[in-house]
């Protein structure tokens, strides 16, 4: 469940600006829509947006890790932040090339470019499920006697057969797409990566079908963060599938 209790009290470092935001006592998440380049479809936008806002005054910020907190409150009139919208992604990214920022801005511009693919996968995948059902449902009409029904008994119900994952489309992307995920994964490259951040360098790399360096990096991420979506990036890239892939189980995870 999450809960909200008033309101943090924070300070923009670069003109001194403050901000309001919710204070959360917990955060549920919902991680059952998700996509290994880490968009969630049922999320938390800041979190599909990495904290990344701009200033009132021009300046681009994460807020989680740049805003200084200065107090708590029940309730106030000073202004949220706002998630940065996908068409301010151009500018913030030319405002902070050579910077730490650039980094988070290429990440947070390679899942909005994606969104055209999760949209039309999304699509089709919901026909692909509409029809199973229909299909289903002829074949298994409900033929409850008036009896049966009087006395209750359930009427047949169609569940999705587990583990039938609708299968990924073919993926080209466009050359604005290749420049940034290839800039990003220069980015990262450079960086001292953590194994989340080697997870994400190994599906850039599989996304730019650079099949043989995603597995390479996948070798280096540490065995604690062998988790579902390392095994599914090792997969498509085995297989060398470049799409962006739906990943279905993830479970509602309560951060408290």
């Amino acid at each position: 469940m999450t809960i909200i209790r008033g309101v943090t009290i924070s300070e923009a470092p670069c003109c001194g600006r403050h901000y309001a935001s919710p204070r959360f006592l917990s955060i549920c998440i919902d991680l059952s829509n998700t996509w290994s380049d880490g968009w969630h479809e049922d999320g938390h936008i800041w979190g599909n947006v990495e904290g990344l806002c701009e200033c009132s005054c021009g300046h681009y910020l994460v807020r989680h890790r740049d805003l200084v907190h200065i107090g708590k409150a029940e309730n106030t009139n000073l202004p949220y932040l706002e998630p940065i919208e996908a068409h301010r992604l151009p500018k913030c990214i030319e405002a902070s090339r050579g910077t730490a920022l650039e980094r988070t801005a290429r990440l947070v511009h390679w899942r909005f470019l994606n969104q055209h693919y999760r949209d039309t996968y999304n699509e089709q995948r919901m026909l692909h499920e509409a029809r199973a059902r229909f299909e289903w449902e002829q074949a298994n009409p409900d033929c409850r006697s008036w009896w049966q029904r009087l006395r209750g008994h359930p009427a047949p119900v169609y569940r999705p057969v587990r583990g039938d994952v609708f299968p990924p489309l073919p993926f080209k992307p466009t050359a604005l797409q290749i420049d940034n995920m290839q800039r990003l994964c220069e980015l990262l490259v450079l960086a001292d990566c953590n194994d989340d951040e080697l997870l994400t360098l190994a599906e850039l790399q599989r996304e730019l079908g650079r099949f043989d360096e995603s597995l390479a990096t996948l070798r280096r991420v540490g065995e604690m963060q062998q988790n579902e979506l390392y095994a599914l990036i090792q997969s498509q890239a085995t297989e060398e599938n470049p799409a962006p892939i739906w990943v279905p189980g993830y479970l509602a995870n309560c951060l408290n």
